[in-house]
């Protein structure tokens, strides 16, 4: 598995002795793009790089936007949220029903470094994902010093857990998720870039492969 916590909900599911099941994160290597077309315009952009599963839970950040139109609507008027989604996707009846479309950028499927220009050029992420084997875009974004609000979850916790630029948020709760965006609105800032320790990596992955080769 990649994270502790999953080790933990993994011996509570499976009769396997604690022994047998080892935690080994991603190797992680955030490249540095030093030509970033920096947004033209006076919005806040929040980037949320996700597919349209119901876990990634997308419905809370539509609920928050509607919150903030309803009343903070001077904040709303001044919001993007870019989505890695196409133009008809899932989600647009309920955009729709909501009326708050005009807040959200529907980006298609970003090439990586076109991704990572946005961690270095908008003002937060926003992960309000409640099922993830690693979460791949928190440690990408805190690589940058960018802001992100995430769920308040173990997975978020083993991934950034330290890192000074996040914070932790309900994942039900779209109150919450729309104070933390106003907080982003009101207080724009880089942090220090989150160094990740790799503490193992492909090679423990294969040298346990061969290991069990041999047995």
């Amino acid at each position: 598995v990649q994270i502790p916590s999953i080790k933990e909900l993994f011996l509570k599911k499976f009769p396997i002795k604690e022994e047998n099941v080892h935690v080994i994160p991603p190797e992680f290597h955030c490249e540095n793009i030093n030509e970033c077309q920096e947004p033209n315009d006076d919005y806040i952009h929040f980037v949320y790089p996700a597919t349209p599963f119901l876990y990634k839970n997308h419905s809370v950040l539509l609920a928050a936007l509607y919150y903030l139109k309803i009343n903070e609507a001077e904040i709303y008027g001044r919001i993007k949220l870019h989505l890695t989604l196409p133009e008809r996707n899932a989600l647009n009846k309920k955009i729709d029903a909501l009326g708050i479309k005009d807040a959200i950028v529907f980006e298609g499927v970003v090439p990586y470094l076109k991704l990572l220009s946005y961690y270095q050029t908008m003002q937060a992420l926003l992960f309000p994902s409640y099922i993830e084997s690693f979460g791949l875009p928190l440690l990408e974004a805190a690589s940058t010093g960018m802001s992100i609000v995430a769920a308040d979850l173990p997975y978020v916790h083993d991934v950034i857990g330290d890192y000074d630029g996040v914070k932790f948020v309900d994942y039900k709760d779209e109150k919450a998720w729309a104070s933390a965006m106003k907080g982003v609105f009101y207080d724009q800032k880089r942090n220090l870039p989150y160094k990740y320790k790799n503490k193992c990596g492909w090679s423990d992955f294969f040298a346990l492969i061969e290991r069990l080769k041999i047995k």
